[in-house]
């Protein structure tokens, strides 16, 4: 009895030190395990983003854990410019902290001074500081306008849709909005406004008909000859002088 006792307890120590330490001392090494950083290297096309913020969130990085990256990442990616964030070691133990930036497509200013850049995914973020110009559309919103959110899927619609138009695209000098004749884009071509209105249901048929318009008018030699262009009409656009 004693013999087969003894191989019971000697079959159960063989299996927590085959098994059960090795996992043990791999968990005590990670809870322990601090890398040594050579540098910090920050990535990506940076226009908004300032390193001394990125900085601030990541801290000392010769505390940082390995299970601890993903966190700095979403902490990183609460900057209202960050897209996305990864961090990394690289092969010389640098740590790599690589950024995507949201990419604007309009800049929006209010009538009382806000400042913000619009993005592909429709959301918008206020404007600070900028390393490199930014050349993209500027949207004018009046003071009067207060559903301001609601807006913004509306605009954003209408910016892609532009920029698929590069003839149409490269005549607009800004945009405008107003509670009565919905969006207006002015041209570059002597101010010229462009009523496009509230539904943006049909605006890549508008858009086509524009540049149309547009071009017969520089065939004809009528280029700016019209004040005003109205886009509201279904199927219709009412040129008036």
């Amino acid at each position: 009895m004693r013999v087969q006792e003894f191989k019971m307890r000697a079959k159960r120590w063989a299996y927590y030190l085959l098994f059960v330490m090795p996992f043990v001392v791999l968990m005590i090494g990670a809870v322990q395990w601090k890398p040594t950083f050579h540098r910090v290297r920050l990535q990506g096309n940076l226009r908004f983003v300032d390193s001394t913020a990125v900085l601030q969130i990541i801290g000392k990085v010769d505390s940082i854990k390995p299970f601890e990256l993903e966190q700095i990442e979403r902490k990183l990616e609460t900057l209202e410019p960050v897209k996305e964030a990864h961090l990394f070691v690289a092969y010389d133990s640098t740590l790599v902290i690589r950024i995507q930036e949201h990419v604007p497509i309009a800049r929006i200013i209010t009538a009382n001074g806000e400042n913000y850049y619009l993005t592909q995914e429709g959301t918008i973020f206020p404007v600070t500081r900028v390393s490199r110009p930014v050349y993209v559309p500027v949207v004018f919103l009046p003071r009067d306008v207060s559903t301001f959110g609601e807006l913004i899927p509306e605009l954003t619609v209408l910016i892609k849709h532009l920029q698929d138009n590069d003839f149409v695209y490269s005549t607009i000098a800004h945009i405008t909005y107003s509670s009565t004749e919905g969006w207006i884009l002015i041209s570059r071509i002597d101010r010229q406004k462009v009523i496009i209105g509230h539904s943006n249901s049909d605006i890549e048929h508008k858009i086509n008909n524009l540049e149309k318009f547009y071009k017969f008018l520089k065939e004809q030699g009528l280029w700016g000859r019209y004040r005003t262009i109205d886009l509201r009409y279904k199927n219709q656009l009412v040129a008036g002088k």
